[in-house]
């Protein structure tokens, strides 16, 4: 038995007993990513004036740094996703950081933005409440539909993930309150 490579190069594949070659290898993956941590931080806070009752804090840590949220709720920028360009909101976010917000709320009763979104809030350092599709609507509970919000979740998450700018997901934008505001949801 010989064990003698006839292939000394260390960044060739290896040659195979008798298999085709693979394909070669495609161009690689550059992609921006970012380590951070995220807190939401709500605790006891005194009254803000004599005879009110004492409230909660309600702040975001950020790497251990408070962080005040100053930001916009940000609906699609066109009726039609067609209409919508990466350009337009590059444009759009810059006006965001330049006047001095660092948060961006992804309404849920718009859109998904596309990858060039999340990526121009990673360069600006805008992070993002994002939301999951979820608005103004009494949406079904039984099984099937909620193996789809699960499904869609996971999709969207995981798609989003690598973007340091996400801080937040939300998931119902206040739905849970119309659970009790019509006879049909109780």
């Amino acid at each position: 038995f010989d064990c003698t490579r006839s292939n000394p190069d260390p960044l060739r594949v290896p040659e195979t007993a008798g298999l085709p070659p693979p394909p070669p290898l495609s161009p690689p993956l550059l992609r921006r990513v970012g380590v951070r941590t995220v807190q939401l931080v709500t605790e006891p806070a005194p009254a803000p004036t004599p005879g009110t009752p004492p409230g909660e804090t309600f702040y975001f840590r950020v790497n251990g740094v408070a962080v005040f949220a100053k930001g916009a709720n940000l609906i699609p920028a066109h009726v039609f996703a067609t209409g919508e360009s990466d350009e337009r909101w590059a444009w759009l976010l810059q006006m965001a950081a330049e006047a001095e917000m660092n948060m961006v709320r992804v309404w849920g009763g718009g859109r998904y933005q596309r990858d060039a979104f999340y990526d121009e809030c990673d360069a600006l350092g805008l992070l993002v409440w994002q939301e999951l599709m979820f608005a103004c609507a009494l949406y079904p509970r039984d099984e099937a539909f909620l193996q789809l919000v699960a499904r869609e979740a996971e999709e969207q998450v995981t798609r989003l993930a690598t973007h340091p700018s996400i801080a937040v997901w939300g998931a119902n934008n206040e739905n849970e309150a119309a659970l009790r505001w019509y006879a049909e949801s109780r």
